[in-house]
């Protein structure tokens, strides 16, 4: 026969299994994102980039946009393959379906370096996949929910604390 406390420390091992697993998804998926970068080539970023809808104003230069976009992830894929710059994940933090994990570009135009950026995820068909500009949220082109804007600031703001917290430890 099982006892309440029994019971009571599984209910808490799940719940802290599911509290480390919310933040690991973002997480994970900025590994293979920068893995992917690190392939060299913008087709296998592509995969791990959220579809959203454009504004209807853009619409109609969908194809340009997504040109401008390759042509960001090519640059950065071509530095990455060739060791020219280095990103290492430092933590990260979600909030229902958007989520926002801190990289550290600790390698710049082949030199160390220290600088935190944020990289913008949000979860679609139960997988994460980062925003099209990766560190930017706020957007004229991109339609987003306003529950997400606002989960989007809030994390944000979380970034920039810890930003300055890492900074200060460095």
């Amino acid at each position: 026969m099982f006892t309440v406390r029994f019971y009571f420390s599984v209910v808490l091992l799940v719940a802290l299994c599911a509290s480390a697993n919310a933040e690991d998804g973002p997480r994970e998926a900025a590994t293979v994102l920068v893995a992917a970068f690190k392939s060299g080539k913008a087709e296998n970023v592509r995969k791990h980039i959220a579809v959203l809808e454009l504004e209807e104003r853009v619409a109609a230069k969908k194809e340009l946009i997504e040109k401008d976009l390759i042509g960001i992830y090519q640059g950065i894929c071509g530095d990455t393959a060739a060791g020219k710059s280095e990103w290492e994940i430092v933590d990260s933090k979600s909030d229902g379906e958007c989520a926002v994990v801190i990289i550290n570009e600790s390698k710049k135009q082949g030199r160390p370096a220290q600088d935190f950026d944020p990289l913008y995820f949000v979860k679609q068909n139960e997988s994460w996949k980062v925003l099209p500009r990766l560190s930017e949220y706020k957007s004229d082109v991109w339609k987003l929910k306003e529950e997400m804007i606002k989960k989007f600031t809030d994390l944000e703001a979380w970034f920039e604390t810890r930003k300055q917290e890492l900074v200060a430890k460095k």
